[in-house]
């Protein structure tokens, strides 16, 4: 069983982002064991459509804050992947344009979701570590990951509040689940 518990992290901003790459880790393998199953196409579907939401708002808010005051703070450009992002932003628009219950869609969902968690544990090993030991105020960039993820789920879907726990996986909940 996967741990979705917030880190014991000291700072908010990597304390929010390793409970979201948590939570990616907890659908990719929730969606894994219904495809296995030969679960309902449609609680499949679902669960495949709220991890690819919780993968875009988590890359955009990877892009608009954490690497930008990454890369300010002097952080070593070659920790930073944004093509990352951009391959996976690519691949979700490509299974998005596949039916709805197709196997071939649940294949490419399923590598999406593997190179997620990769990328997560590349972060946590390389860009975290090297963000805490950078000039960069991680309890400030927190409160701003948080406001910026109630207002992308806001755009997204025009519904969400913000989670008191101030966790990407709350609020994907309140709005998709």
């Amino acid at each position: 069983m996967t741990d979705t518990a917030t880190p014991p992290q000291t700072d908010a901003a990597t304390r929010l982002l390793i409970a979201d790459h948590r939570e990616t880790r907890a659908l990719a393998d929730r969606y894994r064991a219904l495809v296995e199953g030969d679960a309902d196409a449609d609680e499949r579907d679902g669960v495949g459509e709220e991890l690819c939401e919780l993968l875009i708002v988590h890359a955009t808010l990877e892009e608009e804050l954490l690497y930008p005051a990454a890369a300010a703070a002097g952080v070593d450009p070659a920790l930073i992947d944004a093509q990352d992002h951009a391959r996976l932003r690519e691949g979700i628009a490509r299974v998005r344009t596949l039916p709805r219950g197709d196997a071939q869609r649940a294949r490419e969902l399923l590598a999406l979701a593997d190179a997620a968690v990769r990328h997560a544990e590349e972060e946590e090993a390389g860009v975290f570590p090297a963000c805490r030991a950078a000039s960069i105020d991680l309890d400030a960039l927190g409160e701003r990951l948080n406001e910026r993820q109630a207002d992308l789920l806001v755009e997204r879907e025009g519904r969400a509040e913000p989670s008191e726990a101030g966790g990407l996986a709350d609020l994907v909940r309140k709005v998709f689940g």
